[in-house]
């Protein structure tokens, strides 16, 4: 999933370290289903989600602001 949607590209070395980020969490979502069933991965997947949405709204509220002063 995450070579498919281009995460692991060598030229890019903030991209590439951050698919291998991905990788390793997906990994371990793997094993938690494994170990626990779907219900806890899950439950990690809409957290991360929400940790990843959270920092983008941060940036984005960022640039509108640094943008406002124009």
């Amino acid at each position: 999933f995450v070579a498919i949607h281009g995460y692991l590209d060598p030229r890019d070395r903030g991209l590439l370290l951050y698919g291998g980020l991905l990788t390793v969490f997906m990994l371990g979502f793997g094993w938690m289903a494994e170990v626990w069933g779907l219900y806890a991965p899950m439950a990690a997947h809409a957290l991360f989600d929400a940790v990843l949405l959270e920092r983008m709204a941060v940036q984005w509220l960022r640039r509108r602001d640094e943008g406002a002063g124009d």
